[in-house]
Parts: structure tokens; sequence; C-alpha cells
């Protein structure tokens, strides 16, 4: 992240922690080994739902977890998460394991990309062009969620 975003994004983020209302929405973007992940860790009581099995640099840290593995309905699951966590319901209720989370983390939207498209050739096996409309569909549906 260039300096200059990153100390403008801090110093912002000082002033909104006063507010708890206020909530901030991030869309981290950059090579790999950037620090994208790194970043959404330092936020408070994080949750990932990780597409990537790429968590390794904030192990250690005060985060909880899940990782979509590829057995999974990749539509299906982020939904049902999201609502979850938006809605603080199932294990994002105030008694479940996720219930102290503040912070919801989706790592990585390419890799939501690749995943859901993989899922969508499986079903239909015919013209990835018509794949791609979908594909755009199912972006828009979940991104929405993150609202």
């Amino acid at each position: 992240m260039p300096r200059e975003i990153s100390e403008d994004f801090y110093s912002n983020f000082t002033d909104l922690k006063k507010d708890k209302d206020q909530k901030i929405a991030l869309l981290a973007w950059g090579r790999p080994g950037t620090g994208k992940t790194l970043l959404a860790g330092s936020f408070p009581k994080p949750y990932f739902l990780d597409l990537e099995d790429g968590l390794m640099t904030v192990f250690g840290s005060d985060i909880k977890a899940n990782t979509i593995t590829t057995d999974m309905p990749v539509l299906e699951t982020c939904i049902n998460v999201i609502q979850d966590a938006k809605y603080k319901r199932g294990p994002f209720a105030p008694d479940g394991p996720f219930g102290d989370r503040e912070t919801f983390v989706l790592d990585s939207l390419s890799m939501l990309s690749v995943r859901l498209f993989e899922e969508i050739m499986e079903e239909q096996k015919k013209d990835s062009r018509a794949a791609y409309g979908l594909l755009l569909k199912r972006m828009t549906t979940i991104t929405s969620l993150l609202k």
C-alpha cells in the first residue's frame, strides 16, 4: 500500500474509532505479499472468510477464521456466512463462537471469482462466455451483501 494512502487511512481510522456506530469498509488490492491480509488482521477482532488458505501472516493474532475448501459450495457458503455475520445469527450470535467479532474480512475477491467460475463451469460444462455473465451476477450478489 502506498505510504500516503496508509498514513491517510490510519489518521482517519483514529478519528472514526471515537464513533462506535460508524462502520469502515475497505477494499485492499495489490500484489501478493504486500501486506493486505496483515493489514486486515490489525483491525479489531477480525473474522476471516478465507478462500485462498493464505492466513499465515496473521496466525497468532486475535483472529478467527474459516476456510472455504474446494469441496464446499462457494456461492451458498459465502452468502450464508456473510448473512450470519451481518445479522448476528448462527455462529455470529452474541453467544456463538464468532459473536465477539467486530471485523469481517473476505480474503480474497480474486480467489472468490476464480472459485465461483470453477463452480459455474462444473454446473454448466458448456459455454464459458455465458459463465462470465453468471459470474458477474454471483459476484454482485456476494459483494452487495457486504454493504
